[in-house]
């Protein structure tokens, strides 16, 4: 049911999420805005929790190549590292992901229809694009995204050594790719935003990460305030 989800999305915010497909290990223990924002949500209002990036590997094993062609392709085991990173231009890339992340996000309301109806159920992950979850939203302050500047991205790459020990061959043209095709997702995603009527809060750095964890949570506390009831 609508009026269960809240969605929260961050694209290029995290600070030790494992990325399946690209291979890397976790790098440093601090937590992301929409992490940091779940746990918080969870202490106040007893929410379920549903993090987009940990069932990835699921929802590659349950693809099907006629319900799922663009997941289906984007298994690591159909799409190397090389070919993943710098086979392609970022646009391509970028269209690759919005595609392949929207038939898992088809996935993901399959899993939200799993969960106990107890508690609301609060999803976070960068594949919930606004295209997709604002038909499902009975009020638009259940959703929120979190986009980087793209100073800030550049930076967040460069501090967590994204791609390192990925076998390409050329490593700062695949990270600026990694880049580019986030900045480019992050543009699409600002626009559904206003054609939605959706929040979107900009991360620059100037704000610490508890007071845009208060962001959050003040955005979502009207809906879990009437939830909880």
């Amino acid at each position: 049911r609508g009026d269960r989800l809240l969605s929260g999305h961050a694209r290029g915010l995290g600070e030790g999420a494992t990325d399946q497909a690209q291979g890397t290990r976790p790098v440093g223990c601090r937590v992301s805005p929409p992490r940091r924002a779940c746990r918080h949500c969870d202490r106040e209002w007893g929410v379920q929790v549903y993090h987009f990036d940990r069932h990835e590997p699921d929802h590659f094993a349950r693809a099907e190549p006629q319900r799922h062609p663009a997941l289906y392709a984007a298994h690591p085991a159909r799409l190397d590292a090389e070919a993943r990173w710098l086979g392609s231009a970022p646009e391509e890339m970028a269209r690759r992901a919005i595609a392949s992340w929207t038939e898992r996000a088809s996935m993901a309301c399959d899993d939200f229809m799993a969960l106990p109806t107890r508690s609301p159920v609060l999803a976070e992950g960068p594949g919930f694009f606004p295209a997709t979850i604002a038909p499902l939203l009975a009020d638009p302050r259940q959703a929120v995204w979190l986009l980087p500047t793209e100073e800030f991205k550049r930076a967040s790459v460069a501090r967590r050594a994204k791609l390192a020990g990925v076998p390409v061959s050329d490593l700062a043209r695949a990270r600026e790719n990694l880049i580019v095709r986030d900045l480019l997702l992050g543009q699409q995603i600002a626009a559904l935003c206003k054609f939605f009527g959706l929040t979107l809060f900009h991360v620059d750095g100037s704000a610490s990460l508890a007071t845009m964890v208060e962001r959050v949570a003040a955005h979502f506390a009207p809906c879990l305030d009437r939830l909880s009831v």
